[in-house]
């Protein structure tokens, strides 16, 4: 009975080695790094889809603030809640009396960082996305907008790690931001801010 397993191990054995030495091995091994290579480009447009989504979002609320106030000498009055009062916002965006990304993060309207009433006389508004993470950063602030809002686009700010950096055009660090940039400067946590005109 030990000699006829001996045997059927030894002969398991040969059979896994020939499989591995055989063309059966190599095919399998091949088929496999495909599939592979298959769903990394399956997975991956699906995050770069998210990300142009909520670029495009973007352009979209700068478009209507913009029409909204062309006929007013400023943007006072604008912040979060008075764009949504006013349908500025897209439906979809708005969840809970605030404005949602594609992404999954707040988006704040405003003077400021916190979202404060644009004033009298300030002919700038501030669009800010915080709490993003290093990779969501440099998707979103190296997307570079269209034509027509680069023209309008005065600044942007990146305050990572409490770290404030302002890109200008023409500036020391300069608009629009490479990826190369956007990578040297996110960090863990991140807010970016898009002022326009």
């Amino acid at each position: 009975m030990q000699i006829r397993l001996a045997d059927k191990l030894k002969q398991s054995s040969a059979m896994l080695l020939n499989f591995y030495h055989g063309k059966y091995f190599w095919s399998f091994a091949a088929t496999l790094v495909i599939l592979s290579v298959v769903v990394l480009f399956v997975c991956l447009p699906g995050q770069d889809t998210r990300f142009n989504a909520a670029h495009q979002e973007l352009s979209v609320l700068v478009k209507n603030i913009r029409n909204h106030y062309k006929v007013r000498p400023d943007y006072w009055g604008l912040n979060t809640s008075n764009a949504i009062k006013n349908n500025l916002v897209p439906v979809d965006m708005q969840h809970d009396d605030k404005i949602i990304s594609a992404i999954g993060r707040e988006i704040i309207l405003g003077q400021d960082i916190n979202g404060s009433m644009v004033m009298p006389g300030q002919r700038n508004f501030m669009i800010t996305i915080p709490n993003l993470s290093k990779a969501a950063c440099i998707e979103m602030i190296s997307r570079p907008f269209s034509q027509e809002e680069h023209l309008g686009l005065l600044k942007v700010s990146l305050l990572a790690a409490d770290n404030l950096q302002e890109f200008e055009w023409g500036g020391k660090l300069s608009l629009p931001i490479e990826k190369k940039t956007a990578k040297e400067f996110c960090k863990n946590q991140n807010t970016i801010s898009w002022i326009f005109e």
